[in-house]
């Protein structure tokens, strides 16, 4: 609490706080891995570092953000990761992790970017195995991953690996076990939009239709009703970043469910008009009743 206190004062004394203690708090990040097998105890050094960077990481010497990520990188190693994950109380020291992990790549502004270490534990432990993350550790780290993407688009480097995060958003799409991470991951790509024009940028240009065929699929089979009015919303966002592309995807689509070739002329005019959201919304209604009624 007498940490949080510290968001309110100047800056001034803030940084008199943290240069009197980074001793002490470098010595609390050395406790990391002497208890990396006691998850109470691990947790509460996580909580309080996430206290810590979300009030001081600004001012932070570089080197010792550099510390912090390795000491946090460590846990992951000679099968720590997945013994955290394998029980309940490991669950939340994981989730605490992420939420680390997403305040330490914010810091774009000092002169060391820490996006590619967090970026290169994330392909190598975490995207393998997300089907496999419970539902609490999945929004965590679907926070992260969002926080990734924005991060990677304001850094514009074209070898940037979008592709594999970009398809944690597809997995979860995909999957009718986890109503609120497929809620969440619908806000999160409105949001991006909103913030980078996500939508438009070429890597997901490479992959909206894939996103499209899913998320009409899941309308197609009404296993997401509750969620309806936000997945067309979604899918019209997607399709407006590129309506020639949608016309393809659209011609595709209907292929694939009707052997009638009678039918795309109808469906493709159905669309011709729908540019605004209230039409569309309208129209991917009768497209998905009609397509229903036909297959």
């Amino acid at each position: 609490n007498i940490l949080k206190s510290m968001n309110s004062q100047p800056i001034k004394s803030q940084k008199i706080v943290i240069t009197e203690n980074i001793i002490a708090i470098r010595n609390y990040v050395n406790l990391i891995e002497f208890y990396v097998g006691n998850h109470a105890m691990l947790e509460l050094i996580l909580a309080c570092l996430i206290t810590v960077f979300e009030v001081f990481v600004h001012m932070m010497p570089k080197d010792f953000i550099l510390e912090t990520i390795s000491k946090l990188l460590s846990l992951t190693n000679n099968g720590n990761f997945e013994e955290l994950l394998g029980n309940e109380s490991g669950v939340v020291v994981i989730c605490r992790y992420f939420d680390l992990l997403d305040i330490v790549i914010q810091t774009r502004s000092r002169r060391h970017n820490f996006l590619p270490e967090v970026v290169q534990f994330c392909l190598t432990k975490v995207v393998p195995i997300t089907s496999k993350l419970q539902p609490d550790t999945s929004l965590s780290f679907c926070k992260l991953v969002h926080k990734i993407i924005e991060e990677g688009t304001f850094s514009k480097d074209a070898s940037f690996p979008f592709l594999p995060f970009l398809g944690i958003y597809q997995q979860s799409f995909e999957r009718n076990d986890n109503i609120e991470l497929f809620r969440a991951n619908l806000t999160s790509l409105r949001i991006l939009n909103d913030k980078v024009r996500l939508y438009q940028q070429p890597h997901f240009q490479e992959v909206s239709n894939i996103f499209l065929k899913t998320l009409t699929e899941v309308i197609l089979a009404k296993s997401h009703n509750l969620l309806k009015e936000e997945i067309i919303e979604t899918i019209y966002g997607i399709g407006s970043a590129n309506w020639d592309n949608f016309g393809s995807f659209l011609t595709m689509f209907i292929n694939s469910h009707t052997n009638d070739p009678s039918n795309n002329a109808r469906f493709m005019e159905l669309f011709a008009q729908s540019l605004d959201k209230p039409s569309f919304s309208r129209d991917i209604e009768h497209f998905v009743h009609d397509l229903i009624k036909i297959t």
